[in-house]
C-alpha cells in the first residue's frame, strides 16, 4: 500500500542520512527498489507525502563511526579522545567496542574501558577522535546487547527515579514527547 512504501522510504530516509557509513550504498539501492515496484500514480503520491513529512536526527560523525563499526566488526581495539561533559575533560582511551546503536537520537557505543577497567557506554558525539589499533579483543560471553537497546542513555546501570516540575504550559509538551 501507498502507507507501507511511504513508511518505509521514510524510515529509510534516517539510515540514507548516515553518509560514508558501510549502510548508505545498502538503503539507496533498497530506497531505489521501493520506488520501482510502485506504480507511476503512487511514485508521485510518494513524492508528494515525503516532502510533507519531516524527519528530524541528529547526524553523525560518520568518519568515527565506519571506524568504530570496523573496529565491532574485526573485534579491534579502539583509542579514542573522549570529552566527559561531567568533568569537562577530554581523555585518550584504549577501548574494546561491543555494541553501537541508537537510542533517543544519539548513536552510543558499548564496550570496554581500559582506562576505567569496566564496560561503559560512550555518546558518539563526544568522541573527538578514533584510531583503529592492531591489537585485538574477545567479546565477553557474559555480553548481553540486549540490555542496552532501552536505557543506554542512562550513566548508571540502574534507573533513578526523578520528580521534575514544569510548568503547565510546557508539561504537555513533555508529556508527549515522552510517549
Amino acid at each position: 500500500t501507498l502507507i507501507e512504501a511511504l513508511m518505509l522510504y521514510l524510515g529509510s530516509e534516517i539510515i540514507a542520512r548516515q553518509k560514508g557509513t558501510k549502510y548508505a550504498a545498502i538503503i539507496e539501492s533498497a530506497r531505489k527498489k521501493i520506488k520501482n515496484t510502485l506504480s507511476k500514480n503512487m511514485k508521485e503520491q510518494l513524492d508528494k507525502q515525503k516532502d510533507q513529512i519531516g524527519i528530524d536526527i541528529n547526524t553523525v560523525a560518520t568518519d568515527r563511526l565506519q571506524k568504530i563499526q570496523q573496529a565491532i566488526a574485526e573485534r579491534k581495539k579502539l583509542e579514542i579522545e573522549y570529552y566527559t561533559k561531567g568533568r569537562q575533560k577530554l581523555n585518550k582511551r584504549l577501548i574494546s567496542p561491543y555494541l553501537a546503536i541508537v537510542c533517543l537520537d544519539h548513536w552510543y557505543i558499548v564496550g570496554y574501558c581500559e582506562l576505567a577497567k569496566e564496560e561503559r557506554t560512550f555518546r558518539l558525539d563526544r568522541i573527538k577522535s578514533a584510531k583503529l589499533t592492531q591489537d585485538s579483543f574477545k567479546l565477553p560471553e557474559h555480553f548481553d546487547k540486549n540490555k542496552y537497546s532501552k536505557y543506554a542513555y542512562l550513566p548508571t546501570k540502574e534507573a533513578i527515579e526523578v520528580k521534575i516540575k514544569f510548568t503547565p504550559k510546557i508539561a504537555r509538551w513533555i508529556t508527549e514527547r515522552a510517549e
